[in-house]
């Protein structure tokens, strides 16, 4: 009987160790997609805000700033959208972490989501709030220019 039940403590282990690997590997990948696009993303804008010195006498500045500023907009929310899913589908990745390493370690020293990294500087931002507050000041930029622009118009 203390057999069979020290298998299949070991084997619950054996899962929860492959589960913890597999929530490691899916939560890199996610972080890795998030920084990717938040580079696209301003790699977009950037673009965009080059457009406005594309007019020439055919387009006036008003016209190309309210086109511009409409996709911005656009591309604006979705990222948004896009931004949001992956940060929360990032944090249940390492809250999962967290919770198989409670479950699997006595000892703290082995965690690695379980606890708070020291700060190299006295800030205490996380990158995902300064990437949710960014896109958001983005797309009220773009508001705002496409207010102006139709307002010149």
């Amino acid at each position: 009987m203390k057999e069979n039940k020290k298998s299949i403590v070991q084997s619950e282990r054996a899962e929860l160790i492959s589960l913890l690997q597999n929530f490691s590997n899916m939560r890199t990948g996610v972080d890795q997609v998030l920084w990717s696009i938040f580079g696209a993303f301003w790699g977009t804008n950037a673009l965009l805000l080059i457009s406005f010195f594309s007019a020439n006498e055919r387009w006036s500045i008003s016209q190309v700033g309210i086109v511009v500023s409409i996709i911005g907009l656009i591309i604006s929310s979705i990222w948004i959208i896009i931004q949001t899913r992956t940060i929360d589908r990032l944090q249940m990745y390492e809250n999962s972490i967290q919770y198989i390493e409670k479950k699997l370690f006595f000892e703290k020293k082995l965690y690695a989501f379980s606890k708070v990294p020291k700060p190299s500087i006295n800030f205490k931002i996380k990158a995902r709030n300064v990437m949710k507050f960014n896109c958001f000041i983005i797309w009220f930029s773009w508001l705002i220019v496409l207010i102006y622009f139709i307002w010149t118009l």
